[in-house]
Formats: C-alpha cells, structure tokens, sequence
C-alpha cells in the first residue's frame, strides 16, 4: 500500500528541493512525496507566522484524510511566534565557526 505525503514549503527552493531530491527516492519505497507552496496566491516563499502556516496545515489535512503532512522551512528569519523557537539561535555566517 503506497504512502502520499504533502510538504508544506516556505518558497519555490524548498518545492523544487523536494521534487528533485526527495520525492524520486522515496517513490521507490511506495511513499509519493509532494511539496506544497501554501499562501496567498502569488505568495512566491518567505518567513510567516506560525498561526499562518498552522492554518495552511489544517486546510491540507481537512482536505484529503489519506495522506500525511509535514514541514520544509529555514530558520532563517523565521518568527519567534513558531513553536520551539527559544531552542534556536540568531547567528550571522560571520559568527559561527567551522570546526575540523
């Protein structure tokens, strides 16, 4: 029995990162992967709020019972009004150091 699982995705990077990375390997596995750009239409990627994006995750869920869904977002920018948001850190490239 095959899987499908919608992504909720911030942009077009995220849709296109799913489509062309995820979704052909986990094909193979039975589970048909999608990425979804939720918004307004013409909304073209970005930060939103969380009571936003928890919106567009109910609307997906409601709208078709038989499949999963899940989360593609950067930190980058990302609101502090998104659960969990204190365990995260602000940093500039400059700031953090690679270790070897």
């Amino acid at each position: 029995m095959s899987k499908r699982i919608i992504a909720i995705v911030e942009g077009l990077c995220e849709q296109v990162f799913i489509r062309e990375l995820f979704a052909p390997y986990l094909a193979t596995q039975g589970i048909y992967l999608s990425g979804r750009l939720v918004g307004k239409p013409g909304h073209k990627g970005g930060t939103r709020s969380w009571l936003s994006v928890r919106n567009d995750i109910f609307a997906v869920l409601k709208s078709d019972l038989s499949c999963l869904c899940t989360t593609l977002f950067d930190y980058y920018k990302l609101d502090r009004d998104w659960p969990g948001s204190a365990q995260y850190t602000r940093f500039t490239c400059s700031e953090y150091h690679f270790k070897h």
